[in-house]
C-alpha cells in the first residue's frame, strides 16, 4: 500500500477501532485531487561520446545526439528492445519520428575528451498531434495564378502546402529513424541512422494540379557513439494539388505472421473514381485490377504465399483524375528450413586483385560455389555473364555474395571495370529483383575510389545501395581513402570465426568504422543496409 492511501484510510480504521459493533456504514472516502488530472510524462536519455583531438566538436555532438535519440525512440516504442526498430511510412506510429524531433536537447559542459548530451520528450499525450513547421515557410506560386502558395516542412518529414488557410496538398514522409544493435570488436554497438528534411529550396508547377517541389535532406548516422557518415540529398517531390480528402487511400487489416499463407484483406477508396489497383510480393506482380474497373471503393481479398523470412508486399491506386497512393507492408513468412546452396560472384579490378582472391578463397571454405574475375579478367561483359548466370542458377532459400573491390565514380552511381566499362546502378538494380527469394550479401570496396569529397563519394555508394535493397538483402559498402586495411580485411577477419558471411558482414561494419575514424585526412565512411 502506497503511503498516500495508507495516510487516508488510517482515520477511518481508528474510528472503527474506536466503536465496536457499530451498524452505521462509514462515510466514503475522499477521492485524491491527483487522481482527476494527470500530469503531462517526459522521457528522458543521455549520451556521453568520446571527443578526440582532431575531432570537430559538432561531429562528437550530432553523434551523442543521435545515440540519445537512438534510446529516446526506444524507450517510446518498446514492445520488443532487443529488434531493430525503424520508424517510417510503414511503421504503425509514423508520427513517432515527429515527436521525437521536436524532443528539447541540452548539451552541458563535459570533461575534457568527451561530449554529453540529454534528451527530454515532448508530453506522451502530445504524440500523434499535428507537428510543429521545420524551418521558416517557403513562399512559392505553385499553380501558376500569381498568387504564392505556402510550404512547410513537418519534423514527421511531410511536405504541407497551404493556399492561405486551406491544406491543398501533402507529401508522404520523406525521412525515417532506424536504431538497431550490431555486434562490435568489444561487444554490441547501437547504430542510430536518421534521415530528415532541412529546407525547401526550390518549387514550380508541373501541369494541370501538380507541383514538383525541391527539399534538402540529410542523411546522418552513428555507430558506438561515433559519426558514422553525413551527408546532405536534394530530392524532387512530385505533389498533386488537390485536398487531402481527394486523394486515394488504403485500409488493411494487419496480417499474421510466421505463417507460408497469409490473408490480405483491406479496402481501397477513391473519391474520383478508381482507375487501376496494383498488388505486389517481392517485387513480382500478383495481381492487377481488369481494365473495366468502376466504383469509388473496392475490397481486397487475396491469399499471399511468402517465402521464408522477411517479405514486402507492396499497394498501388490510382484514380480517374492520376492521383496515386501506395502502401508497403513488411510481412515475416515462415521459419527458414536451413541453408540453401551458396553461389557467389568475385569482382577484384587492377590492384584490388589479390583482397578479391583473399575473399573468394574464403568463401569456397565456406561451401560457396565462386566465379572469380580479376585484374584483367574483370571486364564488364564478363562480369555481367556471371551475374547473369549466378541470377539463372539461384532458387529460393539459396544464398548469394557479390564481393567488388575496385573504384566508384564520384560523379554517378556506377562501378568501374577493368576495361574501363561501367556497371550502374540500374544493371545491379535489375540483377537483383531477379533473386526474389535468394538471401543477398553484396559486398563494395571501392577505398581506391578517385579523388572526391567524402560527400561526393558518400553518395555516391548510398546511390548503388539503394538501388539493389529489398526484402532479404545486406548490403555494405566502404571507401578508405588510404591503403589500410579497409573494408575487406574486416569482412575477413569476421569471417574467421563465423561460418556464415551475412554475419560476418555485419560484424565487420562496425569495425570497418573504427578504423575509418582514425583516418587522416577525409575519410568516406562505411555504409550498411539490411531490410
Amino acid at each position: 500500500m502506497r503511503a498516500r492511501d495508507l495516510f487516508l484510510v488510517l482515520p477511518l480504521l481508528l474510528a472503527l477501532a474506536g466503536t465496536p459493533g457499530a451498524a452505521e456504514a462509514p462515510a466514503p472516502l475522499p477521492t485524491p485531487a491527483d487522481t482527476t488530472t494527470l500530469p503531462a510524462e517526459n522521457l528522458r536519455a543521455s549520451s556521453t561520446v568520446p571527443h578526440p583531438e582532431g575531432v570537430p566538436v559538432d561531429s562528437a555532438r550530432e553523434a551523442a545526439w543521435l545515440t540519445a535519440l537512438g534510446r529516446l525512440a526506444r524507450l517510446a516504442a518498446p514492445e520488443d528492445p532487443d529488434s531493430a526498430l525503424r520508424v517510417d511510412a510503414a511503421h504503425p506510429r509514423y508520427e513517432l519520428l515527429g515527436w521525437l524531433l521536436e524532443s528539447h536537447m541540452d548539451a552541458p559542459s563535459a570533461p575534457k575528451g568527451l561530449v554529453e548530451v540529454h534528451l527530454e520528450s515532448p508530453p506522451l499525450h502530445s504524440l500523434g498531434q499535428s507537428p510543429t513547421t521545420l524551418g521558416p515557410a517557403f513562399q512559392v506560386d505553385l499553380d501558376g495564378d500569381g498568387e504564392s502558395e505556402e510550404v512547410t516542412a513537418g519534423p514527421d518529414t511531410r511536405l504541407r502546402v497551404h493556399r492561405g488557410d486551406r491544406l491543398i496538398a501533402r507529401s508522404a514522409p520523406l525521412g525515417f529513424l532506424e536504431v538497431r544493435s550490431l555486434p562490435g570488436p568489444r561487444g554490441l554497438l547501437e547504430m542510430v541512422r536518421l534521415t530528415r528534411p532541412l529546407a525547401v529550396e526550390a518549387g514550380e508547377p508541373d501541369g494541370a494540379g501538380w507541383a514538383r517541389l525541391k527539399v534538402r535532406l540529410l542523411h546522418s548516422e552513428a555507430l558506438g557513439g561515433r559519426c558514422a557518415g553525413r551527408m546532405e540529398e536534394v530530392r524532387e517531390v512530385r505533389l498533386a494539388l488537390t485536398p487531402p480528402q481527394s486523394v486515394p487511400s488504403i485500409e488493411l487489416a494487419t496480417p499474421q505472421d510466421g505463417q507460408a499463407r497469409v490473408p490480405l484483406r483491406g479496402l481501397v477508396r477513391a473519391p474520383q473514381g478508381l482507375a487501376e489497383v496494383q498488388v505486389q510480393l517481392n517485387q513480382a506482380e500478383l495481381w492487377r485490377s481488369p481494365p473495366a474497373l468502376k466504383g469509388q471503393e473496392l475490397k481486397l481479398d487475396l491469399v499471399l504465399d511468402l517465402r521464408p523470412g522477411p517479405n514486402q508486399a507492396w499497394l498501388a491506386v490510382t484514380d480517374q483524375a492520376g492521383l496515386r497512393a501506395e502502401r508497403p507492408v513488411l510481412l515475416e513468412g515462415p521459419p527458414r528450413r536451413g541453408p540453401g546452396q551458396g553461389l557467389a560472384v568475385v569482382v577484384g579490378v587492377s590492384e584490388n586483385s589479390d583482397d578479391a582472391r583473399t575473399v573468394a578463397e574464403a568463401l569456397t571454405t565456406k561451401g560457396f560455389s565462386v566465379r572469380s574475375h580479376l585484374g584483367p579478367d574483370a571486364t564488364r561483359e564478363s562480369i555481367l555473364q556471371a551475374l547473369d548466370d549466378l541470377a539463372r542458377r539461384a532458387h529460393p532459400g539459396d544464398r548469394a555474395v557479390l564481393y567488388y573491390a575496385g573504384s566508384s565514380r564520384p560523379e554517378g552511381d556506377s562501378l568501374s571495370t577493368a576495361d574501363e566499362g561501367l556497371l550502374t546502378a540500374d544493371e545491379l538494380r535489375a540483377w537483383s529483383r531477379r533473386l526474389s527469394g535468394t538471401r543477398l550479401l553484396v559486398v563494395l570496396d571501392t577505398r581506391t575510389a578517385p579523388a572526391g569529397s567524402a560527400a561526393e563519394h558518400w553518395a555516391a555508394r548510398s546511390a548503388l545501395l539503394d538501388g539493389m535493397a529489398g526484402p532479404d538483402r545486406m548490403l555494405l559498402a566502404g571507401a578508405l581513402p588510404s591503403a589500410g586495411p579497409g573494408l575487406t580485411q574486416a569482412f575477413l577477419h569476421a569471417m574467421q570465426g563465423e561460418k556464415d558471411p551475412f554475419t560476418a558482414a555485419r560484424q565487420a561494419y562496425p569495425q570497418a568504422v573504427q578504423e575509418a575514424s582514425g583516418q587522416a585526412g577525409d575519410p568516406t565512411w562505411p555504409l550498411l543496409r539490411e531490410d
